[in-house]
Parts: C-alpha cells; structure tokens; sequence
C-alpha cells in the first residue's frame, strides 16, 4: 500500500513530463515558391506563372500554418537566386532540429517552363535531378514538391493521376512520418496549360481553390494533400478536355510513412469567409481591386471558402445564362451568399447596375464582365499532320491529287508549319508528277472546339511530266502562297484540318519563264504532341 502510494506522485510526474514534452514539439513548415514567366529563349513568355506562385504563396500564409518568414516567394529569380533559397531552408530545417525543436516539412512549388528534364529559370536550368538532391538533403523529415510545367510528369517515376492508397500523414504538431512526396500537373509527354480568363494555370487555379475550401468535400475544416491533389486533378482534366491542345493529366509520386494524413490547409479561424450557394454550373470569385481570381467552384466543389477581408465581384453559370454580385467582407467576417442575391448580368458592355443601398458590409451589386476563351498554352506543342488535296497542275487544264506530311510548331498564337507534299494527275495525252517542300507561318484565332487561321509562306520544289508518246519535260518550282486553315477539335489532342491555298508559283512552260496560280485545298488530321 505504501509502495503504491510512492508510485502515484512518480506517475503523475511522469505523463506530465510527457505531455509537457509533446506540448513543446512543434512542426515547422517552410515552403519555398517559385514563379517564372521566362524560360529559355526559343520558349515565348507565360503570362500568369509569377502570379500562380503569388496566389499560392498568400494561401499558404493564410491557411497553412507558416510564418511569414518561412514563405520564401521567388519571382522571375534566376538560378543562383532558386539554389540559394533551397540552401536557406536547409540552414533553417538544420537549426531546427539541433534546437530540438521537432519535425520540419518542406514544401517546394514551381510554376513555369520546363521541358522534362530542367525546370527553366529565365536563360538557366535547374535540372530534375538536382532539385530531387537538394530537397531529400534539405533534411526535412517531409517533403512535398509540386511542379507546374509542361511534361513535369517526367519528374516523377509513373504516369497518370489516379490516386493511390491514402498516406499516412498529418501535418501537426505531433506530425509522426517521414517521407516524400512529388506532385507535377501534366504528364511527361503532355503541355501544361493556362487561361487568360482565369488569370492563371489551370492545374495552380484548381489546387489553390482547393486549399481555400473547395477541396473540403468531408467538411471538417482542413484540406489534406490527398483532398486537395484529387480535386485539382479532376477540375484540370475536364476545364483541358475541350482545348486545342488537349487533356492535361495531373501526376503524383508519394513516398510517405506515418500517421493522419498530410494537412496542407485549416479553414476553421479564416480572417473572412464566404459561403456561396449551390446549383450553379460554375462560380469565380474575383478579387475587384486587381481583377483577379482568387477561388472557383463548381457543382461538386465545397461551398465554403476561405479569403481573405476586401471587395469581391462574384460571376455565376448556369444553363447558359450568366449572374452576378459584388460582395464585401470585413475582418473576421463569414457571409452566407443566398441565390436571390445573385442577379442576372447585363450583356457584356452594358451599363453596371446596383440593387441594394451601394455601401456597407451587406451591400450587393451587379458586376457584369464578358470573359476572354480559354485557349492559351503555356509552352509551343509540337504538330504532326497528314492531308490529302486537290489542286492545279503546271500545264493547262491537269488536275494534281496530292499528300502533304507537315510538322508544326505553336508559338503562342503563331504556328509554323514545314510541310513535305508530292501528287499527280492526269491532263489530256500526258501525266504530271509533282514534289516539293514548303514553309508557312498561320497566325490562330477562335475557341477551344472551332479555330481559324491565315497566314503566307514560300516553297520549292519539281513537276515532271510525261506524255503519252514518250516525251517528258520536267520544270523546277518556287512559289509564294496565303493560306486559309480551319482546325476543328477532337478528343485525344487530335484535330480535323481544312486548308485553301493560293500559290503564285514562277516555272519554266513551254521553253519560257511564267508564272502561274496554282489553287489547292486540303483536309486532313493533325495531333498535338
């Protein structure tokens, strides 16, 4: 009896020892975020890459539990300037442990240029390899990368964007797990894409909606990777699906060992919240003073989002109509948006209308804004096409059934084309052959199922002829010519292509110079690669 009394006072020392240990580990979370409109220089200008790292990085100063400090955001930085912040979360992470402070994740973000084995840094690289070193010698007992670039799946070691077995992880402060994980937001073989309408990517679009709220389908206040990835995915698949270019896959590589799971957002104390009804086909949300979007939702999205205090203007869908409001929120304000508080927009040009009183927290007006298409590319993407046609022969009255092999390359909204074409036809007594290479530059406009194009070119080649009584003469070939293109989308990055031609070409007929107008037409099928 006495022993057990001895033992009581020793046991309750003892767990509050314990609990006063787990009380003072702590988890640091440092990110390092990086955007890049410039890559190398065959590779034109992104619009919106700097930005994506900007909205990313404010989220995670907002939501995900990091000291302003730890946020190291990176615009347009060179390499030097990228290496130098991941050795300073090296120094900060090593400190850390040796204070005995606890665990430290590190998370890495890029959005910009890549080609599938460097991330592209203005005229520098920082290869694949060398970023994977830096992060697992940073000495962070997590680390997590997300890359936003063109074929970033070739970061990873699989393709495809399925998710996995839920990982075991929570980013708290009893955070138990070690490990690795790597998201990229296109395959190795795909183009990253971004919107002009949207103001940003649309894999960075999607994942910082999800981490403001719209990721959180089981409602329990925090979004984990795996929320957020999957809702990101499946948004980039199907806003992707209808372009030009085609589909972009999200990918994943997950490495992780421990307990919960990885926590990248709280949205249970935001400094303001919105709750945005439901019904819509979609919804923006944009920030008014700097026209840009902060979080979009849709039928299967979340409704509670987390933003920060300011003026908002709030765009709607549905069934083909759009709607509208202007909301404002102040500090520590969480708002619940009705339905009727959304009000059919006037048609784009049209006067701003007002309903409500124009001032205070409760005010609501219209704020009508017609949106740009989405179309926009975030690196060239190579073309690979093949066409029959129909056109003029060199001597009078023939006809030419010809093929035409052409490789392209998008730069921006010009393509420029190198096409190989060859054909023959038949004219009264004789047979013309003809073969010949040809340059052109079209310049594109339109949406993402119809697009048109125009542009010029000049070309090279040789007609051959033969006559039924065994004569032949051959004349060599240059011609300048203008072009009409129609590219009409298909599933798979696939398009059906329509093409008219007008080549003046200069020739040698009947012993003399001339020049000749050779018109032909085109239809084939091209695939984005």
């Amino acid at each position: 009896m006495k022993a057990r009394r001895a033992f009581l006072p020793l046991a309750l020392a003892a767990a509050v020892f314990m609990c006063a240990r787990a009380a003072a580990a702590e988890t640091r979370r440092i990110a390092v975020v990086i955007g890049s409109n410039h890559g190398d220089s065959a590779h034109p200008a992104l619009r919106f890459a700097e930005q994506d790292a900007a909205k990313l990085s404010a989220v995670l100063g907002e939501l995900g539990g990091l000291a302003p400090g730890d946020v190291m955001l990176l615009r347009g930085p060179k390499l030097a300037d990228a290496r130098a912040a991941l050795d300073e979360a090296a120094r900060r992470i090593a400190t850390w442990h040796a204070e005995g402070r606890g665990q430290a994740v590190l998370l890495f973000y890029f959005s910009g240029h890549s080609d599938g084995e460097v991330l592209e840094l203005g005229g520098q690289s920082l290869p694949f390899g060398e970023l994977r070193r830096r992060l697992r010698e940073s000495g962070a007992d997590v680390r997590l990368a997300i890359v936003d670039s063109c074929r970033s799946g070739a970061l990873l070691a699989l393709k495809g964007g399925t998710l996995g077995q839920p990982f075991d992880i929570r980013m708290a402060d009893d955070l138990g797990s070690t490990g690795e994980a790597f998201i990229a937001s296109s395959a190795a073989d795909e183009a990253a894409l971004e919107s002009a309408e949207i103001g940003a990517s649309f894999f960075s679009h999607h994942f910082v909606s999800g981490l403001r709220g719209a990721a959180d389908l089981s409602g329990d206040g925090l979004v984990t990777l795996a929320e957020a990835y999957q809702y990101a995915f499946a948004r980039t698949l199907r806003a992707t699906s209808d372009t030009v270019v085609g589909p972009q896959h999200a990918a994943y590589d997950y490495h992780l060992a421990g307990r919960g799971e990885l926590v990248l957002t709280e949205l249970r104390h935001p400094s303001a919240a919105l709750d945005l009804p439901s019904g819509f086909d979609r919804m923006l949300l944009v920030e008014t003073g700097r026209e840009q979007v902060v979080v979009e939702i849709g039928p299967r999205s979340a409704h509670r989002i987390a933003v920060g205090p300011g003026d908002y203007q709030l765009r709607a869908w549905r069934d083909g109509k759009r709607f509208a409001a202007r909301v404002q929120l102040a500090q520590g304000q969480e708002r619940r948006i009705a339905e009727s508080d959304l009000t059919p927009a006037p048609p784009p040009g049209s006067a701003v209308a007002s309903k409500g009183d124009g001032g205070g927290d409760d005010a609501l007006t219209i704020a009508a804004r017609a949106q740009p298409p989405i179309t926009d590319a975030r690196m060239p993407m190579w073309i690979a096409g093949a066409s029959v046609g129909l056109g003029s022969g060199v001597a009078d009255g023939s006809m030419v059934k010809a093929g035409r092999l052409a490789l392209e390359r998008n730069r921006g909204v010009r393509r420029l084309s190198l096409a190989v074409l060859g054909g023959t036809g038949r004219a009264d007594g004789m047979r013309e052959s003809r073969l010949g290479a040809e340059v052109t530059s079209t310049w594109w406009t339109g949406g993402n199922a119809v697009r048109f194009g125009a542009g010029a070119g000049a070309g090279t080649g040789v007609a051959y002829e033969h006559t039924d009584a065994g004569d032949a003469h051959w004349s060599g070939l240059g011609w300048a010519v203008a072009t009409v293109r129609a590219a009409i989308a298909l599933p798979q990055r696939l398009s059906i292509e329509l093409a008219g031609e007008l080549p003046v070409a200069l020739l040698r007929r009947d012993g003399n110079n001339t020049l000749a107008l050779l018109p032909a037409a085109w239809v084939g099928l091209s695939r984005a690669f």
